[in-house]
């Protein structure tokens, strides 16, 4: 990164800030569903098994490791850590899961394709979580812009190599190659660039670079090992809470992939995959959100933070009915256009997963509020319980109902988690000192939009 002089990044307002993440999340998440798209067309539904695998195999392991640091350092107020605190302890923590996914990868008992496409996908997954301690420092000071910018280059990036290497060179294999690549080139091209505007920017935070020649400037880890202990254990029970946020968002992979193969796990995870459409907005208001949360609770705000919050859920509950609506009405028009008549057959799955993913956005904005609160160990328990419950509802309705059977776990699961976080919620504004009078959470489902957002 050139010394030269540049003008520090400003922060933006929660409008901007939420403006620029949906549009990062939008192209971002455009462009991954693409990707099942271009499989489902070019390839067949097996193709589309063997990626869906890799990432359901992946994502628990990389949720852990990256023990949500973004997550800490944008809710961390009163900066009680240093960018580098939180560099060093990723890198750590992203060495450990690229040990075990290449272990995986190695000896997982997988054929020759799903070892390449898994270990090729695990690179692709310790890039960006290097990326997202960037984010975390991004976030912190409110520039959401570029992020979005990242999320989107690397998206449109993604993409394009995994076409290539799916349409003309007919090979899983290229294409996770170029999925790889396109995470590489954006978190050194310009994530850790941009981490180091903002660090030059901030007297506090010259020692958290490195500066090279004096020409360029690098972002430093700080290896203090008492620090890092303490921030990893810190940090310890979001990990845990995101290892857990995945196991659930997986398992019933894990089982229609015993019960159907890969063929039957393709048309199921091409279904699914539509949910993360709204989980653009969901993240992007959250991601946006979150810093102002953490404010409102530490100020002990009780009105403004569960203003917030209330306004929050209600965007939840109308992006999940929106979606419901559409799969009623056109779900079968649309899946025949996106994919093929094969995976519109099974509309009943597409349906039920829909109105899961409503719930489950609701419950992911009460669950942005209870971080911002630095509830971190608390959220385990409730994490855990749907764990279990999703694991015995598959065990016993995957069997028996197929992919249907997952439909009807997430449905249950969602509504289970949305319990646990409204519990946890009202424990967490008990908490905070008397001086203004505290909400009523019996109504959290219907709050009025004002014009803070």
């Amino acid at each position: 990164m050139s010394a030269t002089q540049q003008q520090p990044l400003r922060a933006l307002s929660l409008r901007g800030n939420f403006a620029w993440t949906t549009v990062g999340n939008l192209v971002y998440s455009a462009c991954s569903w693409l990707m099942l798209a271009v499989i489902a067309k070019f390839g067949s539904p097996v193709l589309v098994g063997q990626f869906a695998l890799s990432l359901a195999v992946i994502q628990p392991i990389i949720a852990f490791s990256q023990l949500n640091l973004s997550q800490v350092q944008a809710t961390d107020a009163r900066q009680e850590y240093r960018f580098g605190d939180y560099l060093a302890l990723r890198l750590v923590t992203n060495g450990l899961a690229l040990l075990v996914l290449l272990g995986l990868a190695l000896w997982g008992g997988y054929d020759r394709t799903q070892c390449l496409v898994l270990a090729l996908v695990g690179v692709s997954a310790v890039f960006d979580a290097v990326g997202d301690v960037t984010f975390g420092l991004l976030r912190q000071r409110e520039v959401m812009d570029r992020i979005a910018i990242s999320m989107a280059a690397e998206g449109v990036l993604s993409l394009a190599l995994l076409s290539v290497g799916v349409f003309c060179l007919h090979s899983l294999v290229w294409a996770a190659a170029g999925y790889a690549f396109a995470s590489a080139l954006v978190v050194l091209g310009y994530d850790i660039p941009c981490a180091v505007r903002v660090l030059r920017a901030d007297a506090d935070c010259a020692e958290s670079l490195v500066t090279l020649g004096g020409r360029y400037a690098f972002p430093r880890p700080h290896w203090e090992l008492q620090t890092l202990l303490k921030l990893a254990w810190l940090a310890l029970p979001l990990g845990t809470i995101m290892l857990l946020i995945a196991l659930n968002n997986n398992i019933s992979r894990y089982f229609v992939h015993h019960t159907l193969g890969a063929h039957g796990l393709g048309i199921f995870s091409a279904l699914i995959s539509f949910v993360a459409a709204g989980r653009i907005v969901i993240l992007a208001l959250g991601q946006s959100a979150s810093p102002r949360l953490a404010r409102h609770y530490a100020d002990g705000d009780r009105q403004k933070f569960t203003g917030l919050l209330r306004r929050l859920v209600l965007i939840g509950a109308v992006v999940g009915a929106a979606a419901l609506a559409v799969a009623l009405i056109a779900g079968r028009q649309i899946l025949t256009f996106f994919y093929t008549p094969e995976y519109a057959s099974h509309l009943n799955v597409f349906v039920l997963y829909l109105a899961a993913g409503g719930a489950g956005y609701v419950a992911s904005f009460l669950g942005y509020g209870i971080t911002a609160a630095r509830y971190f160990k608390v959220q385990t328990v409730t994490l855990g319980s749907l764990s279990v419950i999703t694991l015995v509802t598959c065990a016993w309705l995957v069997p028996a109902y197929g992919a249907a059977g997952a439909g009807w776990s997430a449905l249950l699961v969602a509504f289970g988690n949305i319990l646990g976080n409204l519990l946890i919620l009202r424990h967490a504004l008990r908490a905070l000192p008397d001086g203004r009078p505290e909400p009523s959470w019996t109504a959290v489902s219907l709050p009025t939009i004002g014009t803070d957002l």
